[in-house]
């Protein structure tokens, strides 16, 4: 995969759990996990003692290889917006010294873990190191560069310039990595599914940064003639306790584009903040404090404090996946009532922004670059 990005074809995909073998729920699992963190995943079983559906071995492979499959399709618009970079530039699937080049990842050390574009760090489970007759493992060697990294799925904070070791990889856990400072545009969870008039971006604020989001059509090749929009997605955070989100007018245009958007920031931290102001366009907007999830989802201008978000929200009913929980660190989120986004900017500003986390695992090796 990495190969295939330095050699200049970034639309690699190969066959789910391998178009031999099979009846192994361990191989599938992992195999279904980090090809979430890949352009595309192809189903093919020609040869394989079983077919190779994210079905096909029962549970808990079938609740985790769905939750894997959601998240893939919840990732689109970060995707699809690194995916028209890859057409005449960087590839979506990054050898790390594309994005950190060192003497330490210029050798095969970080050969078996990549970039999905610039803000997702993923290390697979590639071989059992000291796994369970359940799948449960550890990963080993795992490279973070200079910086400040979170688990994607606990939001554990990891001072980076250090090599990671006995990183706890249970069944369902893939070892995957958010960069301090990450926007990540997203979408609800089926592709079919989606809702044209809303706008999703997680956040991760960290001093300055900013995204780029594309989108088009989807289906033709009008892009080719200019036909897409672009976003830009600033945060400040400059003063560690207040931030600035600003999400600028959309430019550009294309067939089907929905002008009139709902906007829904998942913004990442510790504690709930002591203000939230928001602005759309030229006009203040009154924001109220939700008292339930439900009247979160259920509203419009609001906000809620998620205090612990549950990630196990698509195991097969009735399961023993299901009984299982699990969270990450708390989100404030945000709902805007839809605007016209390609007239109106929007601004989020919080103030007492914290996100303390253990910062745990760290297994400084003070020599990676030498």
């Amino acid at each position: 995969y990495i190969g295939s990005g330095l050699s200049g074809q970034p639309n690699i995909s190969s066959d789910m759990d391998g178009i031999f073998g099979g009846k192994n729920m361990i191989v599938n699992t992992r195999d279904f996990q980090w090809k979430t963190f890949t352009p595309m995943q192809l189903n093919m079983d020609g040869w394989g003692s079983n077919e190779k559906y994210p079905h096909a071995l029962g549970e808990p492979a079938t609740s985790i290889n769905r939750w894997y499959l959601k998240l893939k399709s919840e990732l689109l618009p970060y995707t699809y917006s690194f995916a028209k970079e890859a057409v005449t530039g960087m590839p979506l699937i990054r050898a790390m010294f594309l994005e950190y080049p060192n003497a330490y990842t210029l050798g095969t050390a970080t050969q078996y873990q990549f970039m999905y574009g610039t803000d997702f760090l993923v290390a697979p489970i590639y071989k059992a190191t000291k796994a369970d007759a359940e799948g449960n493992d550890i990963r080993d060697g795992i490279y973070l560069p200079e910086g400040e990294w979170f688990d994607y799925f606990t939001g554990e904070k990891y001072t980076g310039g250090c090599v990671v070791n006995n990183f706890a990889s249970p069944l369902w856990k893939l070892p995957v990595f958010v960069k301090a400072g990450a926007i990540i545009p997203m979408t609800n969870h089926n592709v079919g599914e989606i809702d044209k008039n809303l706008r999703i971006y997680e956040l991760y604020p960290s001093g300055y940064s900013e995204f780029v989001e594309y989108d088009d059509d989807g289906i033709t090749q009008a892009y080719l003639n200019g036909k897409g929009t672009t976003t830009r997605i600033e945060i400040k955070n400059n003063d560690p306790s207040k931030v600035s989100i600003t999400i600028h007018p959309t430019t550009g245009d294309f067939d089907g584009f929905v002008k009139d958007k709902a906007t829904e920031l998942r913004i990442n931290l510790s504690e709930m903040p002591k203000k939230i102001t928001a602005k759309v366009g030229s006009s203040k907007v009154k924001l109220v404090a939700a008292r339930s999830m439900n009247e979160y989802q259920n509203g419009t201008n609001v906000y809620f404090y998620d205090v612990a978000p549950n990630l196990n929200k698509f195991a097969t009913k009735g399961s023993e996946f299901e009984k299982k929980t699990i969270t990450k660190n708390p989100q404030l989120l945000v709902k805007l009532a839809p605007t016209d986004i390609s007239m109106n900017g929007t601004v989020i500003i919080i103030d007492g922004y914290q996100f303390d986390t253990p910062d745990t695992h760290r297994v400084s090796t003070g020599s990676l670059a030498a």
